[in-house]
């Protein structure tokens, strides 16, 4: 076993794919500290800074000498809590859905939800780039999975009509890329062929919708939204955890199957309460999410000028260019640490072949002075 395992990493060492990690302290105004050196971290997915907000920080300090901070046990047996239940019932009354289950993280909700409605009989149709947890989902189920050109409806058409899957699977914006999948028509194509939509809205929460409320935020009725819809605390709420929303049948029989929602012990009360905080935050402080879209269309605007090949243009936080080699990803990274700018170097699994990306992301709090200074560097280390 143990010469396996140096093979392994001789191989990831040759493909510059071995992973390393900085132990990051996290501050506010989009900073963060490593080593006792500061940088402007254009890597965290804590989009409208609800992470570091003081009215988040004060509901935490507030409860913790009456709930304590884990749950105990898992959600079937002692940990189910009210504040879960509350934060449960907030979402359906939202978004218009009628159950909810929250999960501990957004891995867990979506290899879990996926194991659970599908099985070796069933087909699933996804986009190529749908998260690795939803890939897993599909794997542990050994479901048949069937994978449409990134964004493409007609190719999705064609495998829904050669396949007849039970299950049509996207993201809404997609994590690595920062592309907007085309939800109306993978909406209308579910509907035409009597399918359930399941849409993952990751890191479309808090930043898509006329209010933030994400992807469907503002789509008019029930009907049209999709059959499934799972939401992560761990990017715009900032927090962890995720929450999986559908009919009460659905997420009924979701309950009983579920096994990384059964076996696992549940997100802890505090942290329930802190993302109820978050959310009204987002709500009453509406500024924030105006910030980070200014952001946004300044950042594509000045990548525009500077000629710098982002993968999107689309109004979505995540920023990302295609650099191709791994080590040529990682020495760009590391150009840009020098220059005080924390930005993540993407490379395959996160990615397929080929396809290294830099990955940079928005937030509230970058200033117009931060975005410009890191599109300098940037042209100037990939000149």
């Amino acid at each position: 076993m143990f010469s396996q395992l140096e093979s392994r990493s001789q191989f990831l060492e040759r493909k510059a794919l071995v992973r390393k990690r900085d132990a990051v302290r996290n501050a506010p105004n989009a900073k963060v500290y490593i080593n006792s050196e500061e940088y402007v971290n254009f890597c965290s997915n804590d989009y409208l800074g609800l992470g570091q907000h003081p009215k988040v920080k004060e509901v935490i300090k507030n409860k913790i000498d009456d709930l304590g901070f884990g749950s105990g046990s898992s959600p079937l047996l002692s940990g189910y809590s009210p504040e879960c239940k509350a934060l449960e019932e907030k979402f359906c009354d939202a978004l218009g859905y009628e159950n909810a289950l929250v999960f501990p993280s957004g891995y867990q909700a979506n290899i879990g939800v996926v194991s659970a409605l599908v099985s070796r009989e069933s087909t699933v149709v996804c986009d190529a780039l749908c998260h690795a947890s939803i890939l897993d989902g599909m794997i542990l189920s050994r479901s048949k999975m069937r994978r449409y050109r990134h964004n493409d409806v007609d190719h999705a058409q064609a495998l829904v009509e050669a396949h007849s899957p039970c299950l049509l699977i996207t993201e809404s914006v997609f994590s690595m890329e920062g592309t907007l999948a085309p939800l109306v028509e993978l909406r209308n194509l579910s509907r035409c062929y009597d399918i359930p939509f399941f849409v993952d809205d990751a890191h479309g929460f808090g930043v898509l919708g006329e209010s933030g409320w994400g992807a469907i935020d503002g789509w008019e009725t029930k009907n049209v939204k999709p059959d499934i819809l799972a939401i992560s605390f761990g990017k715009a709420l900032g927090a962890s955890g995720a929450i999986v929303l559908s009919s009460d049948k659905v997420m009924g029989h979701i309950l009983q199957y579920c096994r990384s929602y059964r076996y696992t012990t549940a997100l802890p009360p505090l942290i329930c309460l802190s993302v109820l905080e978050s959310l009204n935050v987002m709500e009453e402080e509406k500024w924030r999410l105006q910030n980070l879209r200014r952001n946004i269309r300044l950042f594509n605007q000045y990548a525009k000028d500077a000629a710098l090949p982002l993968i999107s243009q689309d109004i979505t936080p995540v920023r990302s260019i295609l650099i191709g080699d791994n080590r040529r990803v990682l020495e760009i990274s590391g150009r840009l640490k020098e220059r005080g700018f924390y930005v993540a170097a993407i490379r395959p699994p996160a990615v397929p072949e080929n396809m290294a990306l830099l990955r940079s992301s928005l937030h509230c709090d970058h200033t117009e002075s931060d975005i410009i200074r890191l599109i300098a560097s940037l042209k100037e280390t990939l000149s």
